[in-house]
């Protein structure tokens, strides 16, 4: 115990950029979960889409991002948080934007 409690309160910027990739590839995995767990998963999912549910997965960054950078004041972990959430975004968009051109959505 005393060693994950040593390893959550670690102020590094790779550590801040693990987490920062980990966290919202659970929070994806949450939602689709709890997506497919809600009933017919081709009604829920199909609205919501496959893209919706990505940017949610990175919003969701925000949540160790204020814990780290807020309450406990570990700036380069916070850092390293922000550092992952922009590159996410970025590999969003590229997918994104490649998806739209094949698809001719232009």
């Amino acid at each position: 115990m005393n060693f994950l409690k040593q390893l959550l309160n670690k102020d590094n910027f790779f550590w801040g950029a693990l987490i920062g990739f980990i966290f919202p590839a659970l929070a994806f995995l949450l939602i689709r979960f709890l997506a497919s767990t809600a009933g017919n998963e081709e009604f829920i999912i199909r609205p919501l889409g496959y893209d919706s549910m990505q940017v949610y997965a990175i919003v969701a960054n925000l949540i160790p991002f204020r814990i780290y950078m807020i309450n406990k004041q570990l700036d380069r972990t916070g850092r390293g948080l922000i550092f992952a959430t922009f590159v996410l975004v970025i590999i969003y968009f590229i997918m994104f934007f490649q998806y739209k051109e094949r698809m001719g959505l232009n």
